[in-house]
């Protein structure tokens, strides 16, 4: 008997109270098909009908010693996947396909490695198969419905076109503030992955966390925004919005990061949003080592007790991205070498 077909609707089916156990052994069965290991295929071949044909869910090691003809090896892993809901001989037999599943789901907005891992065990092996899931928040799902565009990088002039067409919008609102295109697009690149745009705010005004969400409802208003993955973000007296952005004839969906901040943490916050990633990291370990904590929004100095506590926290005045390096004695590294750090 071969499953093909009919077979496969048949054991597959969504009420079929034992489909993800079955869905586990798939993934086994399909991989002794690949390297022609005939009497494993024929094994786990007569295990996975003998769960599909069986009426209810398997709750006890008796009810599936009990299912002849299947193999009483096969019956212990099918008890090990009852138990903790994976079996760790997929990641032996087909590591290579569940390392790129997870690289695949990692690369979908707001599903980090961990996660990824934790979905792959649990079953979810496509992106087709995530688009079913009740485990992904709704912002996840939004990242998911766009996932081919978003993961699609842009040409800097693409990135740029948004970008002005963004700061147009802001300026109508407000004419005082300061609009600074960050990330990849400050640092030179030719492609982009996503828009970064960081609004300053007037020398001598405080963020109440209002300016953003106006913004945010205008370029919904004009059909610029169509999806919100982070609507509004409180962080110290940062305001940031991700959400997913169409200019009209454009192809593509883009994601658009934009972070309100003050004067007085505009440079820290263009440090920061401007990356990479890796050069954040390790400019931060280098303040460390230095007995200073640098983040998005300050750069603070360590003034320690006698036993090396710290004693009080001190910040340092910072007008430019210049001070940051002087007060960290390292020489300035424009943007578009900020892809390393030494």
């Amino acid at each position: 008997m071969n499953l093909k077909g009919d077979s496969w609707r048949l054991v597959m089916h969504p009420n079929n109270p034992n489909a993800k156990i079955i869905k586990i052994l798939k993934i086994l069965y399909e991989s002794f098909i690949k390297s022609k290991e005939q009497w494993r295929i024929d094994v786990y071949e007569k295990a996975i009908i003998l769960l599909g044909k069986f009426p209810k869910a398997i709750d006890s090691q008796k009810e599936l010693y009990n299912l002849i003809p299947m193999s009483q090896r096969i019956a212990k892993k099918v008890w090990q996947i009852i138990q903790t809901g994976y079996l760790e001989e997929i990641d032996i037999l087909c590591g290579r396909g569940s390392e790129q599943t997870r690289k695949l789901f990692s690369k979908a907005w707001g599903i980090g490695p961990r996660f990824a891992r934790e979905l792959y065990k649990e079953g979810y092996y496509t992106l087709l198969d995530l688009q079913k899931s009740s485990k992904l928040s709704q912002a996840q799902q939004i990242g998911l419905l766009y996932f081919k565009d978003l993961k699609t990088k842009m040409s800097k002039e693409e990135a740029n076109m948004i970008l002005k067409a963004v700061i147009e919008e802001v300026f109508k609102i407000d004419s005082s503030v300061q609009c600074d295109g960050c990330s990849t697009l400050r640092r030179k690149k030719k492609t982009c992955g996503h828009v970064s745009l960081l609004i300053t705010l007037p020398a001598g005004s405080d963020n109440d966390h209002q300016f953003l969400p106006a913004i945010i409802t205008r370029l919904h208003q004009i059909g610029y925004l169509v999806d919100d993955l982070i609507r509004h973000e409180e962080n110290g007296a940062q305001t940031k919005y991700v959400g997913i952005i169409k200019l009209k004839g454009m192809t593509k969906f883009r994601r658009i990061d934009i972070t309100v901040c003050s004067q007085e943490e505009y440079a820290c916050a263009m440090l920061y949003l401007t990356g990479s990633s890796y050069f954040n990291k390790a400019i931060r370990q280098w303040a460390g080592r230095r007995e200073m904590v640098l983040d998005e929004h300050s750069l603070r100095i360590r003034i320690l007790n006698i036993q090396g506590g710290t004693q009080s926290v001190r910040k340092l005045k910072v007008l430019d991205e210049i001070n940051i390096f002087n007060y960290l004695n390292l020489p300035y590294r424009a943007p578009e070498h900020r892809d390393c750090f030494i």
